[in-house]
């Protein structure tokens, strides 16, 4: 399982570098030709607004990550739950890579500077991020239930 992490976490740092040049400073495209519409969870993660291309690459993502069942991996509900798991940590850990890469933004400010689109906090830290914390051990957890 170490392994399926270092690599998701590699990989997340890499789509991070890719986000960074597309959006600059601007996080969330919100600088970027892409369509947009409201978020219906706005009011408990504080994202304005979806973007298409986040959409798309969110549904791409996990197209992708359901890869290993096309390699042989058995579909069972335990397998399915750690790849939903994987993915999951995949986008809450690229996000975190988000800053830590951009020269624009750095940790520093992440935790200093008030963020657009991360425009909610607790202790800190954007809530989405503690949402996503909550999220990843449920799934975690259910995943043991399952086995």
């Amino acid at each position: 399982m170490w392994a399926q992490w270092l690599f998701v976490i590699g990989c997340a740092a890499w789509m991070a570098v890719v986000e960074v040049e597309i959006e600059g400073g601007y996080g969330w495209s919100a600088k970027t030709a892409t369509g947009r519409m409201k978020n219906p969870l706005y009011p408990v993660i504080g994202w304005p607004y979806i973007t298409g291309y986040h959409l798309a690459v969110w549904t791409l993502t996990l197209f992708l990550f359901h890869l290993p069942f096309l390699f042989g991996l058995v579909l069972s509900w335990g397998n399915w739950l750690q790849i939903v798991e994987l993915w999951w940590g995949f986008w809450w850990i690229e996000s975190v890579w988000w800053f830590v890469i951009n020269p624009l933004w750095g940790m520093k400010k992440f935790l200093t500077v008030e963020i657009p689109w991360h425009a909610k906090r607790w202790l800190g830290l954007p809530t989405d991020y503690w949402i996503g914390l909550v999220v990843w051990a449920g799934l975690e957890g259910l995943r043991w239930v399952v086995r």
